[in-house]
């Protein structure tokens, strides 16, 4: 049985708290998104792969993987310029051909996950390469389904686009939201919870690719977090908004949990495939 979100009143009045201490650049899903995310995974994992993968990271939390690439992101930038676009896929919500090259240089969410997918599943990798592997995949999957990691509307996925006095609108979707949903409970609580509310549905999630799950992120983008904004036009640039209305609030909150159920699925799903070895015909 699916856990109700709550009331509708007091679940406001806490988003708008969270609004209040949200910085105008955080990353994404915020701390407590990613970790949520990991434990999801971490609880869908194979006994193969759970095997598999603590002999690369021994007694691994995913959970605390899923945010090392955020921590880490200054020192990854110098050893691997580039590397801060790999966050993201910035698909243009206001445009079906875009002309700009999305992945520059490889550079981007959709490029990385398929690379480091490669070398996890490679058994002449070296330790320190898988290593490096997992924590790429857990984190960058869960970016790419946050709707504004996958949409832009050039205002860098919503980072320029303010959201009353302290937030922008890819930090309400990072962080408000996700605050909002746990309600004052830990990462790996909102992830049991979370895990309960969709379990019929995560093995359907555990399908496609990551292009596939990106362009998820970006109709929910184009739908909602950009076309649910008020007198949102493609025509008119946006840069700051009052605020956000109930309707707007009420249908972004199960698109959040959704996101983050959806994450923690593939997470999982990349990762079991990558440390599944493969049977010959004759076992």
């Amino acid at each position: 049985m699916k856990e109700s979100l709550g009331s509708r009143g007091p679940l406001r009045i806490i988003l708008a708290l969270a609004l209040a201490l949200v910085a105008m650049n955080v990353l994404a899903w915020g701390p407590i998104g990613h970790q949520t995310t990991g434990y999801i995974a971490q609880s869908l994992l194979t006994p193969e792969a759970s095997i598999r993968l603590n002999a690369i990271i021994p007694s691994a939390d995913l959970g605390q993987v899923a945010t090392w690439m955020d921590d880490e992101r200054v020192g990854l930038k110098k050893t691997f310029p580039g590397s801060a676009q790999w966050h993201f896929y910035n698909l243009p919500v206001c445009d079906d051909n875009p002309k700009k090259d999305i992945c520059e240089k490889d550079n981007c969410a959709v490029y990385r996950i398929d690379e480091y997918a490669q070398i996890l599943a490679d058994p002449n990798a070296s330790r320190a390469d898988q290593e490096f592997a997992v924590r790429v995949i857990v984190h960058v999957v869960g970016d790419l389904h946050q709707p504004l990691h996958a949409g832009d509307n050039n205002d860098r996925g919503g980072n320029q686009l303010k959201v009353g006095e302290h937030a922008s609108l890819h930090s309400t979707w990072d962080k408000a939201f996700v605050n909002t949903l746990a309600r004052g409970r830990s990462s790996k609580e909102l992830a049991q919870a979370i895990k309960g509310n969709h379990a019929d549905e995560i093995l359907s999630w555990q399908t496609g690719d990551p292009l596939s799950w990106a362009n998820e992120s970006n109709q929910i983008a184009r739908k909602t977090a950009y076309g649910q904004l008020p007198n949102f036009s493609c025509d008119v640039a946006h840069l700051q908004i009052d605020g956000l209305s109930k309707s707007y609030i009420d249908q972004s909150l199960p698109l959040v949990e959704q996101r983050l159920a959806m994450a923690g699925s593939r997470i999982a799903f990349v990762l079991n495939t990558a440390l599944t070895k493969p049977k010959l015909e004759s076992e």
